[in-house]
């Protein structure tokens, strides 16, 4: 990355002395000899400087810089500094405001307005820089037009942003100091159709702000006569309410009269209950107590005068014993104090006018209640109240999208720009934002969302792709701007971002562009990212450009072979990937030999070069004939003494040049493959020996995990050399070359269970079982045992 600071200029170079200059006889020889003292504050800034000018990203680095300069109250250093600290982060809102403040501090306010304007055009999404930049338009006395544009425009980019309720009530303070009432009244309106954090705070303050001005300071003239017709509408639909709860509640009162008083006429027509008689006792209640004595033994009664009748004769006889026969009445109960006349006028036992004047007084007051008049005149509170009923059906319709919101937004910890990384969830939960806006399908809000989500996560070019897919199929320009962003500020230095720049390019295309993206790539960022090459190799082939893909590929495999063996599997990968880009793309089969044998002097023991070769010529559209003598040469020399393979790899190979010839050769190439292969390599004493019966497994016993031990050859154990992992990658691109494969052989249904399992075996292996012929050939080498089968004796 180069420094965006330039070097230091002859100016700050001050001299340490003067008579240094007189010693080298370059000045008078009567120069004072007292030396002059740098300035510290200068020094501590170069040094910073220097630091910068090593390591430009780095931003420790750069924010003491900036301090330095600051401390020097030099304005030519300061924006120098300043200017280097926004190439490299110029999502920093902070620093915006500094570097204003600065400008104001030493030189006008003009000056600092144009700062200003460069720090929301580079970070337009931040609330916190809208809200500086407005304050301090007021502060420097701009006019009420000059401030309110600066709100507006920043309303358009961050209006409905989840914390964005800061700049509308700013705005809101401004418009109700400066301009009316009446169009602070719109703003907090059109705050309310945002999903604010602050929603409710809005709301409750735009309540508040209504209730303390009249209709005329609230309610645009163009709006009062709906307003007023909207008023007049409630009172009638609330009078008609009224009049049907009165009818209501005239109808229950009525109701309830009617029960009272049946209640009442039933319980004066029933008969009055008799007292229950006396029961006899058979004995004395309780212990102790004299025993009831019979009529003979109870005493004769005194003899009582019966009382006078009306007309003062005595009663007779019967009368009197009747009279002597019930029991003495109860005391009525007293009158309570306080009761009205009517109650105490009212006869005794009159139930149906007690029940009446109990259930008709509630009724009744409902019903003259419900009965009210209902006051017809719209006045100003009702045509206020109606402005804030509209007001809050737009308040509750955000309110529910900012419940939808909150999840994701309590889960988003720093919403701004830092050099810092996030962490997973956060990340997280920005993707999943991101899905929930796009599934709404509001491209809109969308967008807006992205906006903010790429100030917080600037540097993962991963979002930067997401965006740019997102804007390309219906916005192509927005697509590329966005793109001109990630590539040249936020992830410039990113080979991923890099890529798919040129792979953008290159379908809008901008061919210039895009090869410029990929030699900036495989030259500066990542010289040794082979998927970087091959990327720009293919697209110089989709341009017809044999020369260019070619050039690019011999410049990677000869930087590859500069490193020597410590990118042998890089080295062997680029080969192999070249040879099968000349053969498929362009029948150059020479050039492809030619490449493989200069890569296999330069590294004789790569497996996967050699594998490569081998593969190349087996797999030609050639004569049979043609194609086993060039195959078995390959093969020889690959198992040939001089070479650096290991005994295992050698041998494989002498083994597979047999299979080889048999497949394209013919018979006489077979049976020279076999001999060289049983001159080369000898059976030894272990592969002679037959397997005695103790090493034999039981029917209960599981095999050897160790190929070896159960008869494979030791090649088929050996494991891959360093350069396996380029061999499987090479696999990737020659699907058939993945070698050798292990056949595994299935057990016969009824076999013995005394017989030892088969072993999986290489193809080659198996080629004996399917030949006979080849016993002699294969005999160094175990064969699969196959099971005998035991026929029941009749």
């Amino acid at each position: 990355m180069t420094s965006c600071l330039p070097e230091a200029s002859a100016a700050s170079q001050i001299p340490v002395s003067v008579d240094s200059a007189a010693a080298s006889g370059d000045g008078p020889s009567d120069a004072p000899s007292a030396e002059v003292q740098k300035d510290p504050l200068l020094e501590a800034f170069e040094a910073q400087r220097a630091a910068v000018q090593a390591d430009p990203g780095d931003f420790n680095k750069l924010v003491a810089l900036i301090s330095a300069a600051d401390k020097l109250g030099d304005v030519a250093k300061l924006r120098e500094v300043y200017d280097a600290f926004f190439a490299e982060y110029p999502l920093c809102f902070g620093y915006w405001k500094k570097y204003a403040d600065a400008e104001n501090r030493y030189t006008s306010p003009e000056a600092a307005v144009a700062v200003y304007e460069r720090g929301v055009a580079a970070i337009p999404y931040s609330v916190d820089l809208w809200g500086h930049y407005a304050s301090f338009k007021q502060t420097i006395g701009a006019s009420s037009e000059d401030v309110k544009s600066v709100f507006e425009r920043g309303l358009n980019f961050v209006g409905g942003d989840y914390a964005g309720y800061g700049l509308w009530s700013k705005y809101i303070t401004f418009t109700a100091r400066q301009e009316s009432t009446k169009a602070a009244a719109q703003i907090y309106r059109r705050a309310l159709g945002q999903p604010l954090k602050d929603l409710d705070k809005c709301f409750n303050s735009l309540r508040e702000f209504v209730h303390q001005h009249t209709v005329d300071e609230v309610v645009p003239p163009e709006e009062k006569a709906g307003l007023e017709a909207q008023a007049k509408s409630k009172k009638e639909a609330d009078a008609a309410a009224q009049q049907k709860a009165a009818e209501d509640a005239a109808a229950a009162a009525a109701k309830a009269a009617q029960e009272a008083a049946e209640q009442a006429d039933t319980a004066a027509a029933a008969p009055p209950e008799a007292p229950p008689a006396p029961m006899a006792l058979d004995g004395p209640s309780t212990p102790g107590a004299e025993p009831q004595r019979s009529a003979e033994e109870m005493p004769a009664a005194a003899p009582q005068t019966p009382p006078p009748t009306a007309s003062g004769a005595p009663q007779d006889a019967t009368t009197s014993a009747e009279h002597a026969a019930m029991p003495p009445p109860e005391s009525a109960p007293s009158q309570p104090q306080g009761s009205d006349a009517d109650q105490s006028n009212a006869l005794p036992g009159d139930a149906s006018a007690d029940a009446a004047a109990a259930g008709a007084a509630p009724t009744e007051l409902a019903a003259a209640e419900a009965c009210a008049p209902v006051d017809m005149i719209v006045r100003e509170d009702d045509v206020n109240e109606a402005w804030l009923a509209n007001c809050q059906a737009v308040y509750e319709a955000s309110k529910e999208e900012v419940g939808r919101r909150k999840a994701f937004e309590d889960a988003i910890k720093r919403p701004y720009f830092h050099v810092k990384p996030l962490d997973g969830a956060q990340l997280l939960a920005w993707s999943r934002y991101l899905d929930y806006a796009e599934e709404r399908g509001d491209n809109t809000v969308t967008t807006h969302l992205y906006e903010r989500c790429l100030v917080a996560c600037a540097q993962y070019h991963d979002f930067w792709a997401r965006y740019i897919r997102f804007l390309e199929p219906e916005r192509p320009d927005a697509a590329k701007e966005a793109l001109r962003r990630a590539q040249h500020i936020h992830c410039k230095a990113q080979p991923e971002l890099q890529l798919l720049a040129a792979r953008f390019h290159e379908r809008h295309g901008d061919l210039a562009a895009a090869r410029t993206a990929y030699e900036l790539v495989v030259s500066k960022l990542a010289p040794g990212l082979i998927s970087a090459v091959l990327a720009f190799v293919n697209f110089e082939r989709r341009q017809g450009n044999k020369a260019a893909a070619c050039k690019i590929y011999d410049d990677a495999v000869a930087a590859a072979a500069d490193k020597g063996s410590s990118s042998e599997r890089t080295y062997a990968f680029l080969v192999v990937s070249y040879a099968h880009f000349l053969v498929q793309n362009f029948k150059d089969v020479d050039a492809a030999r030619s490449l493989y044998a200069s890569a296999l002097q330069q590294a004789p023991g790569s497996l996967s070069l050699w594998e490569g070769a081998i593969h190349l010529e087996e797999n030609l559209d050639a004569p049979g004939e043609e194609k086993a003598r060039r195959a078995l040469a390959l093969y020889a020399k690959a198992a040939g003494s001089d070479t650096v393979l290991s005994e295992a790899e050698r041998e494989d190979f002498s083994a597979r040049a047999a299979v080889a010839a048999d497949l394209h050769g013919t018979a006489q190439m077979v049976e020279m493959a076999e001999r060289l292969h049983c001159a080369r390599f000898r059976p030894t004493e272990k592969l002679t020996q037959p397997p005695s019966s103790s090493s034999r497994p039981s029917s209960g016993q599981k095999r050897p995990a160790d190929a070896t031990a159960a008869g494979a050859s030791p090649a088929s154990k050996q494991a891959r050399p360093a350069d396996a992992a380029a061999s499987g990658s090479m696999s990737a691109a020659y699907p058939a070359a993945s070698y050798p494969p292990t056949v595994p052989v299935a057990p016969v249904a009824g076999a013995s269970a005394d017989a030892p399992a088969a072993a999986a075996a290489p193809a080659y292996y198996g080629q004996a079982a399917a030949y006979p012929g080849y016993a002699g050939y294969y005999a160094p080498y175990p064969q699969p045992a196959y099971p005998t089968y035991s026929y029941p004796q009749y």
